[in-house]
C-alpha cells in the first residue's frame, strides 16, 4: 500500500532512529555479557553527562563518592540513593540539563499508579528511540512493520475532552496507519462498532488495556460475533492474567502479547515471540530489583523495580522508583537473544468499576482524568472507590492551601458521569493521607463490587504496565 510504503520511506528519513534500530538489531544476538558490556557503556556516558551538566547530580555524585577526580567510580553505583516521584517535583529546576534547549526537550505528564501526578522532560531524540525504534523493534519480533495496519483501543484524550476536526496527531495517525478506538466509552452500541471496525480494517497490530481487550472479547463471546483474527493482540496497560489472555486468545483467533512501558519511561519490555520470556530493552533502560532495604534481589526473587533512563539527557532518571514490583530472571532466554529476561513483572492493582448495565469502566479513565486532564489542579492524591453500582466515592488529599474548587468538582462530576452514568452519586471525602493495602501496595481505584466473570484478586499476573501509560 502507497501509505504504508511512503511512511516506512518517512521513518527512515530519521537517521538516529534508524541507526538505533540497526544497532539494537545486531546487538540482541551477543551473548548477555556483551549486551551488558554496551549497557555498561552507555551507564557511565549518562552519569558522565549528569554531573556536568545536571546541578542535583554533581552535588549528590560528589557527595556519595560516585565521582572523584572528574571521573565516574561505577563500582560505587549501588550506593547512590535511588529516585522517587516526590523527590523529582521537589527538586524539578535542579534535575534539568542545563542544555535543555539545544536537546528540544518535550514535557510529558504520567500520573503514576498512585495517582499522583508527575511532569519529567524528555529529549525529542530520546522519544524517537525510546518510543520510536525500540517499539519497532518489539514489533518486529511479532511480524509487524512501521505503517503496518494497527488499531489502539486506548484512553483517548481527544476523543472525550476535546472537539472533532482536524489535528497533526490525527494525520500523523492516519499515515502510520494507526486507528484509535475509545477505551474509556465501552457501551454495548460501541463495542459492536469496534468489532466491525476491526472486522473490516483487518489490522496487523491489535494493542490496548488488557481490561479492555478482555471485555472486547468477552463481549463478542456473548454476542456471538466473529471477528477477523488480527495478526497479533499486544496488551500494553494492566495485568495480563493468564485468564484474560485464555479469553483473549481464544476470540480475537491470534497470538496475545505482554508489552511493558511507561510515559516517563517509553517502552521498555516485550515477550519473546520464542520463549514467551520478557525481554527488557538493555540498549536504553538498566533494570534493577531491590528488596525493602535497597539491597539487590537475587534473580528470581521480587522485588521493587529501580529504572535508570539511559538515553534520556533533558532530565536524567537514575534508579528511579517506578512503582512497580517483578524479578529478574536466573537465565538467558532460549531464544538466543541477550537482551536480560524480567521472571516477573507484577504493577499495582489497576481494579475496573461496573455500571448497572454491565459495562467495564477501566481505572486508568479515573486516573487520567484526576491526575493528567485537570487544570489548575489542586489534588496531591487520590482513591475512587465503588461499593455500589450507582456510587462513587473519592478519597482526596488536596494540595497544602488548595481547595476543591466548583469549576473543578463540577467537571469531575460530568466526566464521571460521562462513562458511569447520569444517574451516578459521587461523595468526595478530604483526608490527610491515604493509607497503602495490608500486603504494602496503593490502590487508587477501589471496587468491591463483585462480578462474574471477573479475574481474581488473587490470580497469578504475567505483566503490568503504568503509561498511561501512554507507552
Amino acid at each position: 500500500m502507497l501509505r504504508a510504503t511512503l511512511y516506512r520511506a518517512a521513518v527512515a528519513l530519521n537517521r538516529s532512529a534508524a541507526r538505533e534500530l540497526a544497532l539494537m538489531r545486531r546487538a540482541q544476538w551477543l551473548p548477555l555479557a556483551g549486551v551488558q558490556s554496551l549497557q555498561t557503556q552507555r551507564l557511565v556516558q549518562l552519569l558522565d553527562y549528569a554531573y556536568c551538566h545536571v546541578p542535583y547530580y554533581k552535588n549528590l555524585f560528589e557527595q556519595t563518592g560516585l565521582v572523584e577526580a572528574g571521573k565516574v567510580r561505577l563500582e560505587r553505583f549501588d550506593t547512590l540513593p535511588t529516585l522517587d516521584k516526590p523527590i523529582i517535583r521537589a527538586h524539578f529546576r535542579d534535575l534539568t540539563s542545563d542544555e535543555i534547549g539545544a536537546l528540544h526537550a518535550v514535557e510529558n505528564r504520567t500520573s503514576g499508579s498512585t495517582g499522583e501526578p508527575l511532569v519529567v522532560l524528555q529529549g525529542r531524540g530520546e522519544v524517537r528511540i525510546t518510543g520510536g525504534a525500540v517499539t519497532r523493534l518489539f514489533y518486529e519480533w511479532h511480524g509487524a512493520r512501521p505503517g503496518d495496519r494497527e488499531i489502539k483501543l486506548w484512553g483517548s484524550e481527544r476523543d472525550l475532552f476535546r472537539s472533532g476536526g482536524f489535528s497533526l496527531e490525527g494525520l500523523r495517525q492516519w499515515a502510520s496507519g494507526v486507528r484509535m478506538l475509545n477505551a474509556f466509552r465501552m457501551s454495548p452500541e460501541r463495542m459492536r462498532a469496534y468489532l466491525q471496525e476491526i472486522d473490516t480494517y483487518h489490522p496487523k497490530v491489535l494493542r490496548g488495556y488488557s481490561s479492555n481487550l478482555y471485555e472486547l472479547a468477552q463481549f463478542a463471546e456473548q454476542e456471538g460475533i466473529a471477528i477477523h483474527p488480527p495478526g497479533v493482540v499486544i496488551s500494553s496497560a494492566g495485568t495480563l492474567y493468564p485468564a484474560l489472555r485464555e479469553k483473549m486468545a481464544k476470540v480475537y483467533g491470534c497470538r496475545v502479547v505482554n508489552h511493558y512501558g511507561s510515559r516517563e519511561m517509553h517502552c521498555m519490555a516485550m515477550e519473546c515471540p520464542e520463549s514467551g520470556s520478557l525481554h527488557y530493552s538493555a540498549l536504553t533502560h538498566f533494570i534493577e530489583v531491590l528488596d525493602e532495604q535497597g539491597r539487590p534481589c537475587p534473580p528470581g526473587v521480587e522485588g521493587d523495580l529501580v529504572i535508570t533512563a539511559l538515553l534520556n539527557r533533558a532530565m536524567p532518571l537514575i534508579r528511579y522508583r517506578i512503582g512497580d514490583r517483578g524479578a529478574l530472571a536466573e537465565h538467558p532466554c532460549s531464544c538466543g537473544r541477550g537482551l536480560p529476561v524480567l521472571a516477573k513483572l507484577s504493577g499495582r492493582r489497576v481494579d475496573c468499576f461496573w455500571t448497572h448495565e454491565g459495562k467495564m469502566i477501566p481505572g486508568e479513565y479515573f486516573i487520567y482524568l484526576l491526575a493528567v486532564h485537570l487544570h489548575d489542579n489542586p489534588i496531591s492524591k487520590f482513591q475512587v472507590l465503588q461499593e455500589r453500582h450507582d456510587a462513587l466515592r473519592f478519597r482526596l488529599v488536596l494540595r497544602e492551601g488548595k481547595t476543591l474548587g466548583e469549576a473543578v468538582r463540577r467537571e469531575i462530576e460530568e466526566k464521571t458521569r460521562l462513562v458511569m452514568g447520569p444517574q451516578c452519586t459521587l461523595e468526595f471525602e478530604f483526608v490527610g493521607e491515604i493509607p497503602t493495602a495490608p500486603s504494602g501496595k496503593y490502590f487508587y481505584t477501589l471496587c468491591s463490587i463483585p462480578r462474574a466473570g471477573q479475574p481474581t484478586e488473587g490470580a497469578p499476573p504475567s505483566s503490568s504496565d503504568a503509561e498511561g501509560k501512554h507507552g
